[in-house]
Protein backbone atom coordinates (compact mmCIF):
# COMPACT_ATOMS: atom_id res chain seq x y z
CA UNK A 1 0.00 0.00 0.00
CA UNK A 2 2.76 2.22 0.55
CA UNK A 3 2.32 3.88 -2.81
CA UNK A 4 2.06 7.56 -4.18
CA UNK A 5 -1.18 9.39 -2.74
CA UNK A 6 -3.58 11.96 -3.93
CA UNK A 7 -6.50 12.74 -2.18
CA UNK A 8 -9.10 14.74 -3.21
CA UNK A 9 -12.58 15.69 -0.90
CA UNK A 10 -15.06 17.23 -3.15
CA UNK A 11 -18.78 18.82 -1.81
CA UNK A 12 -21.52 19.81 -4.55
CA UNK A 13 -20.75 23.58 -3.99
CA UNK A 14 -17.27 22.67 -4.44
CA UNK A 15 -13.61 22.55 -1.90
CA UNK A 16 -11.77 19.94 -3.25
CA UNK A 17 -8.44 18.77 -1.09
CA UNK A 18 -5.72 17.05 -2.72
CA UNK A 19 -2.91 15.16 -1.32
CA UNK A 20 -0.01 13.62 -3.22
CA UNK A 21 3.39 12.20 -2.26
CA UNK A 22 6.60 11.29 -4.36
CA UNK A 23 7.23 7.38 -3.30
CA UNK A 24 9.78 6.67 -5.93
CA UNK A 25 8.65 2.57 -5.63
CA UNK A 26 5.95 3.15 -8.47
CA UNK A 27 3.99 5.88 -9.80
CA UNK A 28 0.42 4.85 -9.13
CA UNK A 29 -1.55 7.22 -7.42
CA UNK A 30 -3.58 6.68 -3.54
CA UNK A 31 -6.47 7.25 -2.04
CA UNK A 32 -8.92 9.75 -3.92
CA UNK A 33 -11.41 11.35 -1.02
CA UNK A 34 -14.81 12.76 -2.99
CA UNK A 35 -16.99 14.28 -0.32
CA UNK A 36 -20.53 15.39 -2.03
CA UNK A 37 -22.84 17.29 0.24
CA UNK A 38 -26.56 16.96 -1.88
CA UNK A 39 -27.97 19.77 -1.07
CA UNK A 40 -31.94 20.52 -1.04
CA UNK A 41 -32.11 16.15 -1.49
CA UNK A 42 -35.55 15.61 0.61
CA UNK A 43 -35.76 11.97 -0.28
CA UNK A 44 -32.96 9.53 0.29
CA UNK A 45 -34.57 6.26 -2.31
CA UNK A 46 -33.26 7.64 -5.30
CA UNK A 47 -29.81 8.39 -3.36
CA UNK A 48 -29.87 4.37 -2.19
CA UNK A 49 -30.94 3.09 -5.94
CA UNK A 50 -27.81 4.92 -7.22
CA UNK A 51 -25.55 3.34 -4.82
CA UNK A 52 -26.54 -0.07 -4.80
CA UNK A 53 -28.69 -0.93 -8.48
CA UNK A 54 -26.38 -1.43 -11.29
CA UNK A 55 -27.72 1.24 -13.99
CA UNK A 56 -26.72 3.30 -16.66
CA UNK A 57 -26.00 6.85 -15.05
CA UNK A 58 -23.67 4.69 -12.58
CA UNK A 59 -21.24 2.89 -14.06
CA UNK A 60 -20.80 -0.22 -12.13
CA UNK A 61 -21.39 -3.99 -12.00
CA UNK A 62 -24.35 -4.60 -9.42
CA UNK A 63 -22.03 -8.32 -8.29
CA UNK A 64 -19.02 -5.99 -7.34
CA UNK A 65 -21.46 -4.06 -4.64
CA UNK A 66 -21.19 -4.90 -1.15
CA UNK A 67 -23.79 -3.53 2.08
CA UNK A 68 -21.77 -1.40 4.47
CA UNK A 69 -24.28 -1.41 7.34
CA UNK A 70 -22.90 1.37 9.38
CA UNK A 71 -25.38 2.56 11.92
CA UNK A 72 -28.51 0.89 9.89
CA UNK A 73 -30.69 -2.03 11.41
CA UNK A 74 -31.87 -2.54 8.29
CA UNK A 75 -31.36 -6.05 6.50
CA UNK A 76 -28.79 -5.75 3.14
CA UNK A 77 -30.79 -4.30 0.33
CA UNK A 78 -28.72 -6.80 -2.06
CA UNK A 79 -30.88 -9.81 -2.71
CA UNK A 80 -29.07 -12.88 -3.57
CA UNK A 81 -29.89 -16.28 -5.53
CA UNK A 82 -29.42 -19.14 -4.42
CA UNK A 83 -25.92 -19.45 -5.64
CA UNK A 84 -25.31 -15.99 -3.58
CA UNK A 85 -24.89 -14.06 -6.34
CA UNK A 86 -26.82 -10.58 -6.37
CA UNK A 87 -29.60 -10.64 -8.53
CA UNK A 88 -31.54 -7.76 -7.26
CA UNK A 89 -31.80 -4.71 -5.25
CA UNK A 90 -34.50 -3.31 -2.85
CA UNK A 91 -33.86 -0.19 -0.98
CA UNK A 92 -37.16 -0.02 0.68
CA UNK A 93 -36.71 -1.32 4.10
CA UNK A 94 -33.87 1.33 4.31
CA UNK A 95 -35.62 4.23 3.01
CA UNK A 96 -37.83 3.57 5.61
CA UNK A 97 -35.86 3.96 7.93
CA UNK A 98 -33.49 6.73 6.77
CA UNK A 99 -37.00 8.76 6.60
CA UNK A 100 -38.08 7.86 9.99
CA UNK A 101 -34.87 9.24 11.29
CA UNK A 102 -35.43 12.37 8.99
CA UNK A 103 -38.69 12.68 10.74
CA UNK A 104 -37.43 13.13 13.91
CA UNK A 105 -36.21 16.52 13.05
CA UNK A 106 -37.31 19.40 15.04
CA UNK A 107 -36.60 22.51 13.08
CA UNK A 108 -39.07 24.50 11.60
CA UNK A 109 -39.01 23.21 7.61
CA UNK A 110 -38.41 19.56 6.66
CA UNK A 111 -37.29 20.79 3.54
CA UNK A 112 -33.62 21.21 4.10
CA UNK A 113 -30.21 19.61 3.35
CA UNK A 114 -31.14 16.41 5.27
CA UNK A 115 -29.00 14.06 4.04
CA UNK A 116 -25.33 13.64 3.11
CA UNK A 117 -23.83 11.48 0.27
CA UNK A 118 -19.67 10.50 0.71
CA UNK A 119 -17.67 8.99 -1.52
CA UNK A 120 -13.71 7.62 -0.74
CA UNK A 121 -12.32 6.40 -3.97
CA UNK A 122 -9.08 4.66 -4.85
CA UNK A 123 -7.44 5.64 -7.71
CA UNK A 124 -6.89 2.61 -11.01
CA UNK A 125 -5.18 -0.74 -9.29
CA UNK A 126 -5.25 0.42 -5.79
CA UNK A 127 -7.21 -1.28 -3.29
CA UNK A 128 -8.67 -1.25 0.55
CA UNK A 129 -9.96 -4.55 1.84
CA UNK A 130 -13.23 -4.18 2.68
CA UNK A 131 -12.43 -3.94 6.77
CA UNK A 132 -9.91 -1.21 5.43
CA UNK A 133 -13.17 0.60 3.59
CA UNK A 134 -15.07 0.27 6.92
CA UNK A 135 -12.61 1.46 9.27
CA UNK A 136 -12.22 4.40 6.57
CA UNK A 137 -15.89 4.84 6.74
CA UNK A 138 -16.15 4.93 10.70
CA UNK A 139 -13.28 7.47 10.86
CA UNK A 140 -15.02 9.88 8.26
CA UNK A 141 -18.60 10.01 10.07
CA UNK A 142 -17.33 10.57 13.47
CA UNK A 143 -14.86 13.57 11.90
CA UNK A 144 -17.55 14.92 10.49
CA UNK A 145 -19.77 14.60 13.65
CA UNK A 146 -22.25 12.20 12.75
CA UNK A 147 -21.63 10.04 15.70
CA UNK A 148 -21.64 5.98 15.18
CA UNK A 149 -24.51 6.04 18.42
CA UNK A 150 -26.56 9.01 17.82
CA UNK A 151 -26.48 9.07 13.60
CA UNK A 152 -27.82 6.75 11.01
CA UNK A 153 -25.95 5.82 8.14
CA UNK A 154 -24.91 3.31 5.36
CA UNK A 155 -22.22 2.51 2.86
CA UNK A 156 -21.93 0.37 -0.24
CA UNK A 157 -18.50 -0.34 -1.56
CA UNK A 158 -18.13 -0.88 -4.68
CA UNK A 159 -15.24 -3.24 -5.58
CA UNK A 160 -14.74 -2.55 -9.51
CA UNK A 161 -10.31 -2.92 -9.88
CA UNK A 162 -10.27 0.33 -11.75
CA UNK A 163 -11.80 2.16 -9.68
CA UNK A 164 -12.59 1.20 -6.05
CA UNK A 165 -14.54 3.03 -4.14
CA UNK A 166 -17.25 3.37 -1.39
CA UNK A 167 -20.14 5.57 -0.52
CA UNK A 168 -21.43 6.50 2.25
CA UNK A 169 -25.39 8.01 2.70
CA UNK A 170 -25.89 9.36 5.70
CA UNK A 171 -29.08 11.21 7.54
CA UNK A 172 -27.56 14.76 9.88
CA UNK A 173 -30.69 14.73 11.75
CA UNK A 174 -29.74 13.00 14.82
CA UNK A 175 -31.86 10.54 17.53
CA UNK A 176 -32.71 13.52 19.64
CA UNK A 177 -34.10 15.40 16.86
CA UNK A 178 -31.20 18.22 15.94
CA UNK A 179 -29.47 18.75 12.37
CA UNK A 180 -25.36 17.81 11.93
CA UNK A 181 -23.85 21.05 11.21
CA UNK A 182 -22.06 20.45 7.60
CA UNK A 183 -19.66 23.68 8.50
CA UNK A 184 -15.71 23.02 8.05
CA UNK A 185 -16.61 19.81 6.39
CA UNK A 186 -13.72 19.66 4.05
CA UNK A 187 -11.16 20.88 6.57
CA UNK A 188 -12.37 18.03 8.68
CA UNK A 189 -12.32 15.52 5.69
CA UNK A 190 -9.11 16.54 5.07
CA UNK A 191 -7.84 15.86 8.54
CA UNK A 192 -9.44 12.00 8.52
CA UNK A 193 -7.81 11.33 4.81
CA UNK A 194 -4.12 12.00 6.50
CA UNK A 195 -4.94 10.21 9.54
CA UNK A 196 -6.16 7.31 7.15
CA UNK A 197 -2.97 7.31 5.10
CA UNK A 198 -1.15 7.05 8.15
CA UNK A 199 -2.79 3.81 9.09
CA UNK A 200 -2.65 2.47 5.89
CA UNK A 201 1.08 3.02 5.53
CA UNK A 202 0.59 5.80 3.17
CA UNK A 203 3.10 9.32 3.10
CA UNK A 204 1.40 12.66 2.38
CA UNK A 205 4.18 15.28 1.11
CA UNK A 206 1.75 18.17 -0.29
CA UNK A 207 -2.09 19.26 0.35
CA UNK A 208 -3.87 21.90 -1.21
CA UNK A 209 -7.56 22.75 -1.48
CA UNK A 210 -8.58 22.92 -4.83
CA UNK A 211 -11.23 21.97 -7.40
CA UNK A 212 -10.53 20.07 -11.00
CA UNK A 213 -13.18 20.05 -13.91
CA UNK A 214 -16.74 19.21 -13.06
CA UNK A 215 -17.84 17.48 -9.99
CA UNK A 216 -18.45 14.46 -12.01
CA UNK A 217 -14.84 14.50 -13.57
CA UNK A 218 -13.72 11.39 -14.46
CA UNK A 219 -10.52 9.78 -12.74
CA UNK A 220 -9.05 9.72 -16.23
CA UNK A 221 -9.64 13.30 -16.59
CA UNK A 222 -8.09 14.43 -12.94
CA UNK A 223 -4.61 12.81 -14.00
CA UNK A 224 -4.76 14.75 -17.53
CA UNK A 225 -4.87 17.53 -15.32
CA UNK A 226 -1.66 17.23 -13.60
CA UNK A 227 2.13 18.12 -15.33
CA UNK A 228 4.33 15.78 -16.32
CA UNK A 229 5.64 17.15 -12.49
CA UNK A 230 1.94 15.45 -10.83
CA UNK A 231 1.26 19.20 -10.07
CA UNK A 232 -1.97 20.81 -10.86
CA UNK A 233 -1.47 22.95 -13.93
CA UNK A 234 -1.88 26.82 -13.14
CA UNK A 235 -5.12 27.12 -15.60
CA UNK A 236 -6.43 24.32 -13.15
CA UNK A 237 -5.38 26.16 -10.28
CA UNK A 238 -7.22 29.62 -11.38
CA UNK A 239 -10.05 27.34 -12.65
CA UNK A 240 -10.49 25.92 -8.32
CA UNK A 241 -9.64 29.95 -7.72
CA UNK A 242 -12.51 31.20 -10.02
CA UNK A 243 -14.63 28.27 -8.86
CA UNK A 244 -14.71 28.91 -4.94
CA UNK A 245 -14.99 33.01 -5.75
CA UNK A 246 -18.18 32.32 -7.84
CA UNK A 247 -19.34 29.83 -4.66
CA UNK A 248 -18.74 32.51 -2.29
CA UNK A 249 -20.90 35.20 -3.74
CA UNK A 250 -24.07 32.70 -4.65
CA UNK A 251 -23.74 31.31 -1.37
CA UNK A 252 -22.23 33.75 1.32
CA UNK A 253 -23.26 37.13 -0.65
CA UNK A 254 -20.46 39.11 1.23
CA UNK A 255 -21.06 43.30 1.35
CA UNK A 256 -17.55 43.74 2.65
CA UNK A 257 -13.80 42.97 1.84
CA UNK A 258 -13.06 41.32 4.93
CA UNK A 259 -16.52 39.34 4.53
CA UNK A 260 -15.41 38.19 1.39
CA UNK A 261 -11.63 37.25 2.20
CA UNK A 262 -13.40 35.57 5.64
CA UNK A 263 -15.52 33.54 3.03
CA UNK A 264 -13.13 32.63 0.75
CA UNK A 265 -10.58 31.37 4.09
CA UNK A 266 -13.21 29.01 4.48
CA UNK A 267 -13.09 27.50 1.05
CA UNK A 268 -9.81 27.18 1.15
CA UNK A 269 -8.63 30.34 -0.61
CA UNK A 270 -6.02 32.84 0.35
CA UNK A 271 -6.27 36.43 -0.90
CA UNK A 272 -3.62 38.89 -0.47
CA UNK A 273 -3.49 43.01 -1.56
CA UNK A 274 -0.62 44.54 -4.26
CA UNK A 275 0.23 47.67 -2.51
CA UNK A 276 1.02 50.88 -4.49
CA UNK A 277 3.52 53.77 -3.58
CA UNK A 278 1.37 55.90 -1.59
CA UNK A 279 -0.43 52.66 0.71
CA UNK A 280 -3.24 52.15 -1.85
CA UNK A 281 -4.55 48.59 -2.74
CA UNK A 282 -3.67 48.27 -6.57
CA UNK A 283 -4.98 45.04 -7.28
CA UNK A 284 -5.22 41.20 -5.18
CA UNK A 285 -3.73 38.49 -5.72
CA UNK A 286 -5.23 34.66 -4.48
CA UNK A 287 -3.85 31.29 -3.70
CA UNK A 288 -4.66 27.98 -3.16
CA UNK A 289 -3.76 27.73 1.01
CA UNK A 290 -1.56 24.60 0.50
CA UNK A 291 -0.32 25.90 -2.32
CA UNK A 292 2.05 28.34 -0.36
CA UNK A 293 4.47 29.82 -3.01
CA UNK A 294 2.12 29.94 -5.95
CA UNK A 295 -0.13 33.64 -6.15
CA UNK A 296 -2.89 34.09 -8.95
CA UNK A 297 -2.92 38.22 -10.10
CA UNK A 298 -6.63 38.74 -9.32
CA UNK A 299 -6.81 40.06 -12.87
CA UNK A 300 -5.39 36.19 -14.20
CA UNK A 301 -8.34 34.59 -12.39
CA UNK A 302 -11.22 36.76 -13.52
CA UNK A 303 -11.03 40.66 -15.06
CA UNK A 304 -14.64 40.98 -14.28
CA UNK A 305 -14.83 38.80 -10.88
CA UNK A 306 -11.57 38.73 -9.17
CA UNK A 307 -9.95 41.72 -9.98
CA UNK A 308 -9.91 44.03 -7.02
CA UNK A 309 -11.28 46.89 -9.36
CA UNK A 310 -14.31 44.44 -10.24
CA UNK A 311 -14.50 43.49 -6.60
CA UNK A 312 -15.20 47.10 -5.74
CA UNK A 313 -17.26 48.35 -8.86
CA UNK A 314 -20.80 48.95 -8.19
CA UNK A 315 -21.45 47.96 -11.84
CA UNK A 316 -19.64 44.93 -10.87
CA UNK A 317 -19.15 42.98 -6.76
CA UNK A 318 -20.31 45.91 -5.47
CA UNK A 319 -18.20 44.77 -2.80
CA UNK A 320 -17.53 48.10 0.24
CA UNK A 321 -13.92 48.47 1.02
CA UNK A 322 -12.88 50.71 4.40
CA UNK A 323 -9.32 50.60 4.62
CA UNK A 324 -9.85 50.66 8.46
CA UNK A 325 -11.79 47.76 8.46
CA UNK A 326 -10.97 45.67 5.72
CA UNK A 327 -6.43 45.98 5.10
CA UNK A 328 -5.84 43.36 7.71
CA UNK A 329 -7.85 40.77 5.99
CA UNK A 330 -5.94 41.95 2.69
CA UNK A 331 -2.74 41.08 4.96
CA UNK A 332 -1.82 44.69 5.18
CA UNK A 333 -0.78 46.80 8.07
CA UNK A 334 -3.97 47.81 10.15
CA UNK A 335 -5.30 51.27 9.42
CA UNK A 336 -6.58 54.06 11.68
CA UNK A 337 -8.18 57.49 10.90
CA UNK A 338 -7.03 60.87 12.13
CA UNK A 339 -9.99 63.86 10.79
CA UNK A 340 -9.10 67.61 10.64
CA UNK A 341 -11.35 70.11 10.07
CA UNK A 342 -11.20 71.89 7.10
CA UNK A 343 -12.85 75.42 5.43
CA UNK A 344 -15.78 75.35 2.48
CA UNK A 345 -12.44 76.74 0.63
CA UNK A 346 -10.69 74.49 1.30
CA UNK A 347 -12.92 71.67 0.17
CA UNK A 348 -13.62 74.14 -3.27
CA UNK A 349 -9.97 73.47 -3.93
CA UNK A 350 -9.99 69.63 -3.46
CA UNK A 351 -12.75 68.73 -5.79
CA UNK A 352 -11.72 71.75 -8.30
CA UNK A 353 -8.41 69.73 -8.63
CA UNK A 354 -10.19 66.26 -7.59
CA UNK A 355 -7.31 65.36 -5.47
CA UNK A 356 -7.19 62.10 -3.73
CA UNK A 357 -9.12 62.72 -0.16
CA UNK A 358 -12.17 61.57 1.57
CA UNK A 359 -14.14 64.80 3.12
CA UNK A 360 -16.78 63.99 5.25
CA UNK A 361 -19.67 66.27 7.04
CA UNK A 362 -21.18 65.69 9.97
CA UNK A 363 -22.87 68.89 12.24
CA UNK A 364 -22.23 71.36 9.51
CA UNK A 365 -18.73 70.76 10.39
CA UNK A 366 -16.47 69.69 7.11
CA UNK A 367 -13.85 67.20 7.40
CA UNK A 368 -10.90 65.51 5.83
CA UNK A 369 -9.79 61.55 6.62
CA UNK A 370 -6.06 60.93 6.83
CA UNK A 371 -5.34 57.06 7.24
CA UNK A 372 -1.80 55.56 8.56
CA UNK A 373 -0.64 52.78 9.07
CA UNK A 374 1.76 51.32 10.96
CA UNK A 375 3.37 47.78 10.09
CA UNK A 376 5.94 47.90 13.22
CA UNK A 377 3.69 46.12 15.97
CA UNK A 378 6.26 47.66 19.00
CA UNK A 379 4.62 51.09 19.06
CA UNK A 380 2.50 51.67 21.83
CA UNK A 381 -0.91 53.55 19.93
CA UNK A 382 -1.12 56.32 22.14
CA UNK A 383 1.69 57.64 21.76
CA UNK A 384 1.93 57.43 18.02
CA UNK A 385 -1.69 59.25 17.57
CA UNK A 386 -0.30 61.61 19.79
CA UNK A 387 2.63 62.13 17.23
CA UNK A 388 0.08 62.16 14.26
CA UNK A 389 -1.93 64.75 15.93
CA UNK A 390 1.01 67.12 16.65
CA UNK A 391 2.34 66.49 12.83
CA UNK A 392 -1.26 67.60 11.61
CA UNK A 393 -1.41 70.21 13.63
CA UNK A 394 2.08 71.45 12.35
CA UNK A 395 0.78 71.19 8.96
CA UNK A 396 -2.86 72.81 9.26
CA UNK A 397 -2.03 75.81 11.80
CA UNK A 398 -2.94 75.09 15.34
CA UNK A 399 0.63 75.60 16.46
CA UNK A 400 0.78 79.18 15.84
CA UNK A 401 4.07 79.55 17.90
CA UNK A 402 5.81 77.82 15.34
CA UNK A 403 4.60 79.20 11.91
CA UNK A 404 2.70 83.19 11.60
CA UNK A 405 0.57 81.67 8.98
CA UNK A 406 -1.36 79.20 11.84
CA UNK A 407 -2.71 82.67 13.52
CA UNK A 408 -5.37 83.05 11.33
CA UNK A 409 -6.37 79.59 10.60
CA UNK A 410 -6.28 78.67 14.55
CA UNK A 411 -9.54 79.42 15.61
CA UNK A 412 -10.64 77.22 12.40
CA UNK A 413 -8.53 74.16 12.61
CA UNK A 414 -9.43 71.40 14.61
CA UNK A 415 -7.81 67.58 14.69
CA UNK A 416 -9.17 64.57 16.46
CA UNK A 417 -9.89 60.41 15.95
CA UNK A 418 -11.69 59.62 13.56
CA UNK A 419 -14.10 57.14 15.58
CA UNK A 420 -16.57 54.95 14.77
CA UNK A 421 -19.42 56.69 15.99
CA UNK A 422 -17.83 59.46 13.51
CA UNK A 423 -17.42 57.31 10.76
CA UNK A 424 -21.04 55.92 10.78
CA UNK A 425 -22.90 59.16 11.29
CA UNK A 426 -20.68 61.44 8.92
CA UNK A 427 -22.14 62.25 5.24
CA UNK A 428 -19.20 61.79 2.73
CA UNK A 429 -19.48 64.67 0.45
CA UNK A 430 -16.21 63.55 -1.12
CA UNK A 431 -14.39 61.11 -2.20
CA UNK A 432 -12.03 59.59 -4.69
CA UNK A 433 -11.44 55.75 -6.15
CA UNK A 434 -7.76 55.73 -4.43
CA UNK A 435 -7.46 56.30 -0.93
CA UNK A 436 -4.26 56.94 0.17
CA UNK A 437 -2.53 55.60 3.16
CA UNK A 438 0.36 57.17 5.19
CA UNK A 439 2.64 54.85 6.62
CA UNK A 440 3.93 56.19 9.99
CA UNK A 441 7.01 54.12 10.68
CA UNK A 442 9.20 57.34 9.77
CA UNK A 443 7.24 59.98 11.31
CA UNK A 444 9.61 62.44 9.42
CA UNK A 445 9.04 60.91 5.56
CA UNK A 446 4.90 60.77 6.57
CA UNK A 447 5.26 64.54 7.23
CA UNK A 448 6.92 64.82 3.80
CA UNK A 449 4.43 62.97 2.51
CA UNK A 450 1.13 64.63 3.85
CA UNK A 451 2.59 67.96 3.06
CA UNK A 452 3.51 67.42 -0.61
CA UNK A 453 -0.46 65.61 -0.91
CA UNK A 454 -1.89 68.74 0.90
CA UNK A 455 0.18 71.60 0.05
CA UNK A 456 -2.34 72.57 -3.31
CA UNK A 457 -5.80 73.13 -1.35
CA UNK A 458 -4.45 73.77 2.43
CA UNK A 459 -3.53 77.68 2.04
CA UNK A 460 0.11 76.86 2.51
CA UNK A 461 3.13 79.24 0.94
CA UNK A 462 4.86 77.58 -1.63
CA UNK A 463 7.73 76.41 0.73
CA UNK A 464 6.82 73.12 2.62
CA UNK A 465 6.19 73.74 6.44
CA UNK A 466 7.95 70.42 7.13
CA UNK A 467 10.96 71.49 5.62
CA UNK A 468 10.78 75.24 6.93
CA UNK A 469 10.54 73.16 10.48
CA UNK A 470 13.48 71.05 9.47
CA UNK A 471 16.15 73.92 8.77
CA UNK A 472 15.46 75.82 12.11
Amino acid sequence: MASSLALIALIKNPITIIIKSNNNNNNKKGIIMVYKNLACRNTIKETLEYIFRESDAHNHKMQDVRFLMGTSISDSPLLLNKENQIEDVDVSELAEEFEFQKNLYQGRSKNGNLYDHAVLSLAPSETLSEEQWKKAAEKLQEKLDLKLKDSLWCGAIHLETDSMHVHIVSCRVTTSGKLVSMHNNYVKAQEVCRELEGEFGLTVVVSSDKKIGNEDMTREEYFKSLNKNGDIKDVDVRKVIRQQIAHVFKHCKPKTISEFAEALDERGIDIKARQGAIGEVKGVLYRVKSLKDKWYAGSSVSSTHASFGSLIRSDRKNLSYEPSRDNPSLGLAPIFKMKVKITKKQLTKIKQYRLNAIVRKMDKEVWVDFSFCKSKKDQNMLKLNAAIMNLLSMLFGSKADLFQQAQQLNNEISIDVASAEYLALSETVYETDITVVYNCDDIQACAMNIDRDTRTWRGSDEISRIERLLEH
